[in-house]
């Protein structure tokens, strides 16, 4: 029998998932883009991107601050919505 600790995280991650809160991956999964070093500014082609983790990741990652080495200040400034995006991600299903 699961606790009822289990099943209400159960519950939550159901319920976030379904919000789209939330989305679980694997570990492996995270791996290429974080070999890629997908910064602000970089365009990005994901030939295999279902179901789509790994192409959420990179979006993230191109929506990130850019590196603190960067001297344009601008650039630095955290993205506040999808409008002011700092880069290109192309995802074939």
């Amino acid at each position: 029998p699961r606790s009822t600790s289990i099943k209400a995280f159960h519950a939550w991650l159901l319920r976030e998932s379904s919000l789209g809160n939330l989305q679980r991956q694997e570990a492996v999964s995270m791996v290429p883009p974080l070999l890629l070093d997908v910064r602000p500014g970089m365009a990005v082609l994901d030939m295999c991107a279902s179901p789509g983790s790994k192409a959420q990741q990179i979006l993230e990652m191109l929506a990130a601050p850019a590196r603190i080495a960067n001297t344009d200040a601008a650039a630095r400034a955290p993205v506040r919505s999808l409008d002011e995006a700092r880069g290109l991600l192309v995802a074939n299903d």
